[in-house]
């Protein structure tokens, strides 16, 4: 793998990541604080979730450009690196590391509001905010197929 596709990959990784936390921080924003927030204070939030994911978008759309912009020229004949790993692993690699911190970072507030809420769980607003923040961290960390194999194998298991 040559260093910019490296840094290409890495460009798409932190995509994922601002588009992740912008719509995540404009969520809980916009829904958690919008109810005691005045009309200013929502404008700014809205205008500053849409930078981020704009931000986002574009890293995504253009990661070679901002890697040549990075790195100068290459030197040499542009041939792989032995014993490179292809993008597709590191861009794999990169999901699953995020998937990790999502569940990670997801998993103390969400127990904590079933903890506050029970015996009567009932996510509202937070809980649904982090539950929605865990399923995607196991998408990324397991992709569909590894979702889609646990599925069966607990439609399929006689007993736990």
């Amino acid at each position: 793998m040559r260093p910019h596709q490296s840094i290409a990959v890495g460009v798409r990784v932190l995509a994922i990541w601002l588009l992740l936390e912008g719509l995540s921080t404009g969520y809980f924003a916009l829904v958690e604080f919008g109810r005691s927030a005045s009309t200013g204070t929502l404008i700014l939030g809205a205008l500053l979730t849409a930078v981020w994911v704009l931000a986002g978008v574009v890293f995504w759309s253009f990661p070679q450009a901002i890697a040549h912009k990075l790195l100068p020229h290459e030197s040499g004949d542009g041939v792989a690196e032995s014993g490179g790993s292809s993008p597709d692993t590191w861009f794999a690699v990169g999901c699953s590391l995020i998937g990790m911190w999502l569940i990670v970072s997801s998993l103390p507030p969400l127990a904590q509001d079933i903890a506050d809420t029970w015996p009567q769980v009932h996510l509202a607003g937070s809980g649904v905010y982090f539950t929605v923040r865990l399923a995607l961290g196991a998408c990324l960390l397991l992709g569909v197929r590894g979702l889609r194999k646990i599925f069966r194998w607990t439609q399929h298991t006689d007993s736990w």
